[in-house]
């Protein structure tokens, strides 16, 4: 939402919605700006179950005006400054960066796939696989977004090659004021002469063309503070409790693996079908379904 005089009674009124019609048991707030009107709305409300804070950067490139200027404010990250990388890359053999034709279906898929099973070899390495790897419905979600079947892609991909060979690439996001950074990968082989920040730099030297900022997201990895000149603000997660059931669910969590399913069958409850006031009666052993409504803040 664009910052403007009626914004807060906007998102106010959103959020009421939200609360009153969403038919949620429980909210989820995926990384809202600290200080925004929706996190003070949100800290408000009386059953936040949970809530974590982390930082995000954001690179107001629009602000500036010439590359080489805003290059030399930049100064340098691990002793190099921008370009330098690349210059040393260049250096084994025929180094070429580019981006992928919105229209050229198969190339782009190809490159999501690419993306994708460095991302999985790097999860396995670490530990840190998470499920929306194997999912074919993010692939496919990627791939849409450079090659839409009506209508612009929302989305762009840089590729980064090394004799015809893919050393790293990325897919953005591309929205009316601002890039935003969706996955990116690396061939390891690499690692040294830094193939991922090759392809930042290439992504954010082309925002600057286009007149867009850059949101980097979260987590404070050390080239986003860099590019973003340090303008790093909070940004916090919660789940927020929107009913009674949402508030067991919640709640359930904390018990030991053995009770959990003994409170929620010993419990009465008063406006629960199966547990009318003064009877006594017993929640049934089938646990409802307990639904989540996702509220996200997009950015541009």
């Amino acid at each position: 939402m664009t910052d403007s005089p009626s914004s807060p009674a906007l998102i106010t009124g959103a959020w009421r919605t939200a609360f009153t019609r969403g038919g949620a048991d429980f909210i989820k707030l995926p990384y809202v700006d600290e200080g925004s009107d929706l996190h003070a709305v949100a800290s408000r409300k009386r059953h936040v179950m949970i809530a974590a804070r982390t930082v995000a950067a954001f690179a107001k490139l629009r602000n500036e005006t010439e590359w080489d200027a805003f290059c030399k404010i930049l100064g340098t990250m691990s002793g190099k400054k921008p370009g330098a990388l690349e210059r040393r890359l260049s250096k084994e053999g025929r180094l070429a960066v580019r981006l992928t034709e919105p229209g050229d279906a198969r190339e782009n898929a190809a490159l999501v796939d690419w993306i994708l099973a460095r991302k999985r070899a790097w999860g396995d390495q670490v530990g840190k696989r998470g499920e929306w790897l194997d999912s074919s419905h993010y692939r496919d979600f990627l791939v849409n977004l450079l090659c839409p079947a009506n209508g612009q892609a929302m989305g762009r991909l840089f590729v980064v090659t090394l004799d015809g060979a893919t050393v790293a690439a990325t897919v953005v996001g591309v929205g009316t004021t601002c890039v935003d950074g969706l996955i990116a990968s690396f061939d390891d082989r690499y690692a040294r002469f830094g193939p991922g920040s090759i392809v930042v730099e290439h992504v954010i030297k082309w925002a600057f063309e286009q007149r867009l900022n850059i949101d980097f997201g979260v987590d404070a990895e050390r080239f986003k503070a860099y590019w973003s000149r340090n303008n790093i603000t909070g940004a916090w997660s919660a789940q927020i409790a929107n009913s009674r059931w949402g508030v067991l669910a919640f709640r359930s969590k904390k018990l030991p693996g053995h009770l959990r399913g003994a409170w929620f069958t010993s419990l009465t409850w008063p406006n629960c079908p199966a547990s009318q006031p003064g009877k006594g009666v017993a929640l049934q052993a089938s646990r409802p379904t307990i639904r989540a409504l996702t509220v996200r803040s997009i950015s541009c």
